[in-house]
């Protein structure tokens, strides 16, 4: 398949959802920030924010999908989708930590977890080979999703009682949900150390012995 040129490729459609998610993470701390303050809307604002996130998440699924399935992948895009995917959660995870809403230390781990990672992936392209992809790590990014989303909502009332007929402690869950990602933060993080040590020891190959 022919390398889409670098000027075309700026303004494809999945580099442009790419660009509206970046532009996205602002709006949703703002709206985040204003949850926070005692006010009549904080509840609004909470739903607000929540409402963001899940449409930057869409837009993650939807410019994947598009890139795949009409030939638009891009260097570009190839570079910005899991930047501006870790720059939202990263942003979000400082903020909560800012609220009081969630404990410093699990939002140091989480973004050193993928600190580490990306670390070794850099390692890896740079000397020529692939770590196998964790599973694992999709789950963990699905349950950090919900913890994510259940922190951003946080009041136990911010759903309308005539949706959901009691209240729901999105405070709580999206704290234990947090906790559950971290878990599999660092159970994916050790499967893939693993599959990198592994990937290194046949990158070099049968080693030579000589005899003195």
């Amino acid at each position: 398949m022919p390398r889409i040129p670098f000027r075309e490729s700026l303004t494809k459609l999945p580099n442009l959802l790419t660009y509206c998610r970046i532009l996205a993470i602002p709006v949703v701390l703002w709206m985040a920030h204003l949850s926070s303050v005692e006010a009549e809307d904080t509840r609004f604002w909470a739903l607000a924010a929540a409402c963001g996130f899940v449409a930057a998440a869409v837009t993650d699924f939807i410019d994947g999908w598009l890139a795949r399935t009409q030939n638009q992948s891009t260097l570009v895009g190839r570079f910005l989708d899991p930047v501006a995917d870790k720059l939202l959660v990263m942003a979000l995870l400082v903020e909560f930590a800012a609220l009081g809403r969630v404990p410093a230390w699990l939002v140091i781990l989480l973004i050193a977890r993928e600190m580490f990672i990306n670390g070794m992936r850099a390692v890896a392209g740079s000397e020529g080979f692939e770590v196998p992809v964790v599973p694992l790590g999709q789950w963990k990014t699905g349950v950090q999703f919900g913890g994510l989303t259940s922190v951003l909502l946080f009041y136990p009332d911010v759903i309308p009682t005539f949706i959901i007929p009691f209240p729901i402690p999105f405070d709580v869950m999206g704290l234990y949900l947090l906790y559950f990602a971290l878990f599999l933060s660092l159970l994916s993080a050790g499967i893939y150390v693993r599959n990198f040590v592994r990937a290194v020891i046949r990158s070099e190959g049968p080693q030579e012995t000589s005899l003195d």
